[in-house]
Formats: structure tokens, C-alpha cells, sequence
């Protein structure tokens, strides 16, 4: 008998080897930070003594910062207020038109329903406002005031009584002051402070 042949192995395939990845270039260092300056000797005593003599402090900061913010908050109110006129303005005629088709429906005759009508609905002319007139202060009433004046603050009786002058020309030297920017004023009304800026 024929010997059967043995089958004829293949050589195993040899995979090729992949290309290594190029090597990531290490990142540059960052650069140092200059050095910070050195503090001029004469600042740290400088600013002390300023913080000091005008007054100049977180508490007094925080207190001016929480009188704006009351300010702010009642301008919100008022302006919130505001806008509903103008938006119940706005919608006026569309509410007097549905106003008037109800009444109508209801049976009132047309001269009673324009007397309602008149009465709900007269338009409001916008009064007219009437500009001051604007008076002139002179250097030396300015002078007067501010040398009564202090950094801690003085409501308007307290300047009165120190100057000797009439409230309503002193309030309008004061007003002219914090204009010129002179003056700082803390609170409103009879409790607003006036102060040396």
C-alpha cells in the first residue's frame, strides 16, 4: 500500500511590526514670575496715618456701601410701581372699549354709559414741571458752610445753627457743595448726614 502523505504545514505569517509612535516633545516650563516689588517703606506708616485721618475703614466703607444700597432698593420699589401705571396706561383703551361693550350689553342708554365712561376713564393731563430756577452760590457762602463742616458728618438744623443762615440757603450751598463734589452726604432726609468729602 501507498504511504498517504503527510500534509505540508505553512509557515505561520509573521506580522509586521507597527511604527513606533514618535515620542511627544516634553512642554516647555513655565516661566518664573517676576519678583514682586518691594514696597516702598514709606507706604505702610503713609497709609496708616491716611486710614486714620480720614476716617477710611471697612466699617465705614460697608456703612456708606449699605445707605446706597437702601437707596437702590427704594429706587427698585419705585420704579416697579411705575411700571404698572404705565403698563395699566397702555392697556386703557382696550379695558374702557371692553368697559363700555359691557355696559352697553347690559341696557344703560348711551348718555349713561358716557357718564360712567367719563368718570372711569378721564385722562389725566400730565402735570407740567416747573424748573427752579437756579441760583448761583458764591465762594465765600461755600467757605462759610464748609468751615463747619467735618469728616464725621452734621445733619442740616446742626449747620443751620453753626452759620446763622436761612435752612432753605443752606440747603442750597450744600446742594452746590456735593455737586462740586466737596461734600458726601449719608441717609436721607431729616437723618442725612452731610460731611467733607
Amino acid at each position: 500500500m501507498a504511504k498517504a502523505k503527510a500534509p505540508q504545514t505553512q509557515p505561520a505569517k509573521t506580522h509586521a511590526k507597527a511604527p513606533a509612535a514618535p515620542a511627544r516633545p516634553k512642554p516647555a516650563p513655565a516661566p518664573k514670575a517676576p519678583p514682586a516689588p518691594a514696597e516702598d517703606p514709606v507706604f505702610g506708616p503713609l497709609w496708616e496715618r491716611f486710614c486714620a485721618e480720614a476716617n477710611f475703614n471697612p466699617e465705614t466703607l460697608e456703612l456708606e456701601a449699605s445707605v446706597i444700597r437702601e437707596e437702590i432698593a427704594k429706587l427698585q420699589e419705585r420704579v416697579a410701581e411705575k411700571q404698572s401705571e404705565l403698563d395699566a396706561i397702555t392697556h386703557r383703551e382696550k379695558t374702557a372699549r371692553d368697559k363700555m361693550t359691557a355696559l352697553l350689553k347690559v341696557g344703560f342708554s348711551p348718555e349713561a354709559v358716557l357718564s360712567a365712561m367719563k368718570v372711569e376713564f378721564r385722562g389725566k393731563k400730565a402735570a407740567a414741571r416747573v424748573k427752579e430756577k437756579e441760583v448761583e452760590v458764591g465762594d465765600d457762602e461755600k467757605a462759610a458752610v464748609l468751615d463747619v463742616l467735618d469728616r464725621e458728618g452734621q445733619p442740616l438744623s446742626e449747620v443751620v445753627k453753626h452759620t446763622g443762615r436761612d435752612p432753605k440757603d443752606i440747603q442750597r450751598v450744600l446742594t452746590a457743595l456735593v455737586a462740586d463734589g466737596k461734600v458726601n452726604t449719608q441717609g436721607e432726609r431729616k437723618a442725612k448726614l452731610f460731611m467733607l468729602a
